[in-house]
């Protein structure tokens, strides 16, 4: 093969890879866009719904009592009566050593239902004891606080 032919066909592949990058880009620009989706209303209810009237958390913490070390996990179901509306599900778990973690998530549950929740395993780390694991699930002006007892073994 010639020089002049091994230069045509370097110059070929970088303009096959330059006509291609900018085609991606194109569609990527001005093709189809995926609208956002957002359901529900903060408070008490959708456009739709009624105004929540009840909520209630039934928690549970799996296996309990538990190892220092050992997995757990935290779950249970909540349910509303009313709806469509936001929830907000909060969290506050021990640290072991005298101070808590809180977290929390929001959702939006459909009118009159039970919904289970689980949280991701975690590691239980600390002093053996027993602790308080509180869950609390608001939706408007209506919630609902749960308290269980963790009961936490030496290795």
């Amino acid at each position: 093969m010639t020089r002049a032919w091994q230069k045509f066909g370097k110059i070929s592949v970088g303009l096959t890879i330059l006509v291609g990058s900018a085609a991606f880009c194109i569609v990527g620009l001005l093709g189809p866009v995926r609208p956002t989706t957002v359901t529900g209303a903060s408070g008490g209810g959708g456009a739709s719904g009624t105004p929540v009237t009840s909520i209630d958390i039934q928690p549970s913490i799996t296996p309990n009592p538990v190892t220092v070390g050992q997995m757990i996990t935290v779950g249970g179901t909540v349910s509303i009566v009313g709806g469509p509306s936001q929830v907000t599900v909060t969290l506050t778990l021990p640290t072991g050593d005298g101070g808590s973690y809180a977290g929390s998530f929001e959702t939006v549950l459909d009118e009159n239902g039970v919904y289970g929740l689980q949280a991701p395993p975690f590691k239980v780390k600390g002093n053996p004891g027993t602790y308080s694991v509180t869950i609390k699930a608001e939706a408007g002006t209506v919630s609902d606080t749960e308290t269980i007892s963790l009961t936490v073994n030496p290795e």
